[in-house]
């Protein structure tokens, strides 16, 4: 008896015959994968929909690369994985596709009494890790007042622009890489991880307060608010002190805000003006 054949889709979306049932079933015309059974793709299937554009898939990983994504319905927490990369990828390709003019309104802003604030809280000669640092503004600073610095940022234009103006390679990576254990005196994440959505927030921190030596300081700086929206292809996450509180509690209960203050900025001509909390946070 001749064994049963089956059409099954490869990592390139070509169709191919296996002697070896699918484990994934997907849609060709939506570009969406999930279990075989998914009530969203039944239902439809009852209704005589969807059949013609119903595919197979060995596994994931094949389903993945053939440029599928995640079904919401069966597979929410997979989801839910991809729905963050995508905003993260849109929110670095802001930034790579208008690095030039991000630099150019940046690099010239006075931090000046923020520096102060954060640095009367470290050691001299402290190892700073600039935290996404754009265009490399606050990283020339330290490095400028003997400071050692270790500058980071996800979009690799801004890397090249701030690794020219302060002098040294600036590492392109994302926030969730950072793997630095008891390294840092202090972190300086100033309008960086307020692009990182809240319910990784807490997540974040953790690997954050890690990196930092005991007794450490890091700042870090929000939009006031309570709301998480997107603008032109930013991904932006508002604070108030109480959710930071929360969220900063959940990442290590011991460490704690040491000082607080609150400004205003007007980002772009007739807009209103926007408030920032500031936070610094000394691990314990």
């Amino acid at each position: 008896m001749e064994n049963k054949k089956y059409k099954l889709l490869d990592e390139h979306g070509e169709e191919y015959i296996s002697e070896i049932p699918g484990t994934l079933g997907g849609n060709k015309k939506l570009k969406i994968y999930g279990k075989l059974d998914c009530p969203s793709a039944k239902r439809w299937i009852e209704k005589g929909h969807y059949i013609e554009n119903r595919v197979f898939f060995a596994n994931e990983e094949v389903a993945i690369s053939a440029g599928y994504r995640p079904c919401a319905v069966c597979m929410p927490k997979e989801y839910k994985i991809w729905k963050r990369e995508q905003q993260t990828n849109a929110t670095l390709k802001y930034y790579d596709d208008n690095a030039n003019e991000y630099y150019e309104q940046t690099v010239n802003g006075d931090m000046s009494e923020v520096y102060k604030r954060f640095l009367m809280l470290l050691p001299d000669k402290a190892y700073i890790l600039d935290f996404g640092c754009g265009s490399g503004r606050d990283s020339k600073y330290f490095l400028e007042h003997g400071y050692t610095v270790t500058a980071i940022d996800g979009s690799g234009k801004l890397c090249d622009l701030a690794s020219k103006y302060i002098g040294q390679k600036v590492e392109c990576m994302r926030f969730e890489e950072l793997k630095d254990k008891d390294k840092y005196d202090g972190i300086w994440a100033c309008s960086s991880i307020l692009h990182v959505e809240r319910e990784n927030l807490p997540d974040i921190l953790r690997k954050m307060l890690t990196a930092l030596k005991e007794e450490g300081v890091m700042f870090a700086s929000f939009k006031k608010g309570d709301k998480c929206e997107v603008i032109d292809g930013k991904y932006y996450n508002y604070l108030t002190k109480e959710l930071f509180e929360k969220l900063l509690h959940e990442a290590d209960p011991n460490s704690k805000i040491v000082d607080y203050f609150e400004s205003g900025v007007l980002a772009k001509v007739n807009r209103p003006v926007t408030t920032w909390g500031s936070y610094l946070i000394k691990k314990k």
